[in-house]
């Protein structure tokens, strides 16, 4: 069981984190068209992880885990995402969104791709990452505060 739990944190950890590092892939699938406004500061409220098998981290466990992502996306198309998976880090850069897709440009350099879709107030993203040759498809659903 202890097992488990260190390979189930360790992934999620490691999911996340890696997110930030590379370039998602192009996901053809269809997303839901938007009509809302993206500006506004975003809280993350559940993420679910899947591979082999599907990890769903709700807010309670994110909080439980220490771990949390707030992204504010400001009306002259800068960017704060303020995120703590393991190590507290805070990114800035400009943002993009069109066709259903939301760029992260980061002031460091690099960018981050997502397919997403706006429903009011309530904002979800998706991306692949590569975690030791096995990809995993992510899913973060955010809440406007």
């Amino acid at each position: 069981m202890l097992k488990k739990k260190s390979i189930f944190i360790s992934v999620v950890i490691f999911a996340i984190t890696s997110s930030f590092a590379l370039n998602c892939d192009d996901d053809k699938s269809p997303t839901k068209q938007t009509t809302s406004d993206p500006i506004g500061t975003w809280k993350l409220t559940q993420l679910t992880i899947v591979t082999d098998e599907t990890i769903i981290l709700s807010e309670f466990l994110l909080s439980q885990l220490g771990a949390y992502w707030t992204l504010e996306l400001k009306s002259d198309h800068t960017f704060e995402s303020h995120y703590n998976f393991e190590v507290t880090e805070t990114e800035t850069g400009t943002w993009n969104m069109s066709d259903n897709q939301l760029v992260l440009t980061f002031d460091t350099g690099g960018s981050e791709t997502f397919d997403c879709s706006l429903d009011g107030d309530n904002l979800t993203l998706k991306w692949t990452a590569l975690e030791a040759g096995v990809e995993e498809h992510l899913t973060g659903e955010f809440a406007k505060q």
